[in-house]
């Protein structure tokens, strides 16, 4: 699975309000209705369902979807494991 489609089922598991069809990469999750402490619930899931330090900072309303999937891919991009070490 991609890494923004775990970031939708994330925010679909932590923030069960949320419409689902709502989420996409322009959205915030100010606009879907995201509280401070599911962001915080959502960062803490992803870090865990993805394998890599994930910094809650960066699940704050005004960011969107899309700036967290950056996000997300850059830290997956630097704990993968070295080649040919």
């Amino acid at each position: 699975m991609d890494v923004f489609a775990q970031l939708a089922e994330t925010i679909v598991e932590k923030a069960p309000k949320v419409d689902s069809q709502k989420i996409t990469r322009e959205a915030t999750l100010g606009a879907l209705g995201v509280d401070s402490l599911a962001e915080v619930e959502i960062a803490q899931a992803l870090e865990r369902r993805l394998g890599f330090p994930v910094d809650d900072s960066h699940f704050v309303s005004r960011n969107t979807l899309g700036e967290i999937e950056g996000y997300l891919r850059r830290q997956e991009a630097a704990h993968l494991p070295k080649q040919g070490h």
